[in-house]
């Protein structure tokens, strides 16, 4: 079972890191702290702070994405361009982890109560229905899946319940979404020929799926 005050400090250990240095593990956790937290919400049927987080994690997101393009080797052009990209959203990354909402988001993290366990299990199993459902067909409809699978798996974290299966689930669907990532970054610098490849490997991964 996670821990809140555990997870509370984390978050603001992880806000301090990346304002100071940014690296690539750190944007990583930062956002998975965040999700877990916002999960945390759902389960006290909270709607208040969610938007805050959710713009915090939509904050690291540009970032993530270099991070993850760049486990890919595809020449040196591309290897610059991407160094160069990620150096303008670590900025504009900074600027957003240091305006005032987001120490008062920090703040009122720290004084969040704990989970009535009947309405945090009643919740956990609503997220477990919804990650079980697929509607629609191709990558947009992976990705919503993915979000959900996400979802229902951190609820179980925090209910102290078993997480293998989804979590396997969601990093297939995982493998399809980063690949969404390299493709989308690889048009903006010009390399359509190593984009359509990912195209491809996108759609052998959605119809997996199906």
């Amino acid at each position: 079972m996670l821990n809140l005050a555990g997870e509370t400090r984390a978050l603001r250990r992880l806000v301090s890191r990346c304002r100071a240095r940014g690296s690539a593990d750190d944007v990583h956790e930062l956002r998975a702290t965040a999700r877990r937290l916002e999960v945390y919400l759902r389960l006290l049927k909270w709607q208040v702070l969610r938007a805050d987080l959710h713009r915090l994690i939509r904050a690291l997101g540009p970032l993530r994405d270099c991070d993850v393009a760049s486990q890919a080797t595809l020449g040196l052009g591309f290897e610059q361009w991407l160094v160069a990209r990620r150096a303008g959203e670590l900025a504009r990354m900074r600027a957003e982890l240091g305006a005032p909402r987001v120490a008062a988001l920090l703040t009122a993290l720290d004084a969040l109560p704990g989970l009535h366990l009947g309405t945090a299990k009643q919740v956990g199993r609503k997220l477990e229905v919804a990650a079980a459902e697929r509607r629609g067909s191709g990558f947009e409809a992976l990705h919503r899946s993915r979000r959900a699978a996400r979802r229902a798996r951190l609820a179980r974290a925090w209910l102290g319940e078993d997480v293998t299966a989804l979590k396997q689930r969601q990093q297939l669907m995982g493998v399809a979404c980063d690949l969404s990532c390299l493709s989308r970054l690889l048009r903006e610098f010009g390399d359509e020929r190593s984009a359509s490849v990912c195209d491809r490997g996108i759609e052998r991964l959605v119809g997996c799926f199906s």
